[in-house]
């Protein structure tokens, strides 16, 4: 079987609702009515500017995960940034959402190789909950060795381009375990506003490119 495999092709329906939440943008602020205006172009700005990528590094004991928006992410959220304060921060949290939503459909691929290498997923892994921030260069290197990313890691082991993030998933041989999504219970951000025990905004769907031994 193959070695790792590459996700290029994502189409999700970004919601609004839970990208306002996020921003703590609700109806009746001042803010709100200008949001809704301003919006539609905020999304579309990002879906021009984003290049989404996600590989998975099948490993014996462990699978390597590493996603990315692309180069262009985040100067696009900049720019917007310099336009007004509030489209700054839309622009932020809708990237946010795009990248959270691009790991739930990267988990459908995950649960799909799952079956079909006859593997369960114990725990997944990610930095600073369960790993040391010094994790992200062994993901990274780990991918690199298949498959240029165009993703780095700095000296402080913080992933370029910043729209990226990398984990680790721990396998087993009970295949009915499958416990590969962000659990946000074990996340030390306690001022995210995503930990509302809420199910997936979005319904996303994958297209895959393998690349072969």
């Amino acid at each position: 079987m193959e070695k790792i495999k590459t996700i290029t092709s994502f189409d999700i329906m970004l919601k609004k609702e839970r990208i306002f939440r996020t921003a703590e943008c609700y109806p009746g602020m001042p803010s709100y009515r200008k949001a809704e205006k301003i919006y539609p172009e905020i999304v579309q700005g990002l879906r021009k500017a984003v290049s989404p990528c996600a590989w998975i590094y099948f490993g014996k004991a462990h699978w390597y995960c590493l996603l990315t928006l692309g180069r262009e992410a985040e100067p696009y959220v900049v720019s917007c940034a310099k336009d007004t304060l509030l489209k700054g921060l839309l622009a932020d949290k809708a990237a946010e959402e795009l990248l959270f939503s691009m790991d739930e459909a990267v988990a459908a691929a995950v649960k799909a190789e799952c079956r079909r290498r006859e593997v369960g997923i114990k725990r997944r892994l990610e930095a600073p909950g369960q790993l040391p921030w010094k994790a992200q260069q062994i993901i990274l290197k780990k991918i690199e060795k298949n498959q240029h990313t165009g993703v780095t890691v700095s000296d402080s082991y913080v992933f370029h381009p910043p729209r990226s993030m990398g984990y680790i998933l721990e396998l087993t041989h009970n295949q009915d375990c499958f416990a590969a999504v962000h659990d946000c219970s074990t996340c030390k951000n306690e001022e995210c506003l995503r930990k509302c025990g809420k199910p997936p905004l979005s319904e996303p769907f994958v297209q895959t490119a393998e690349k072969p031994d």
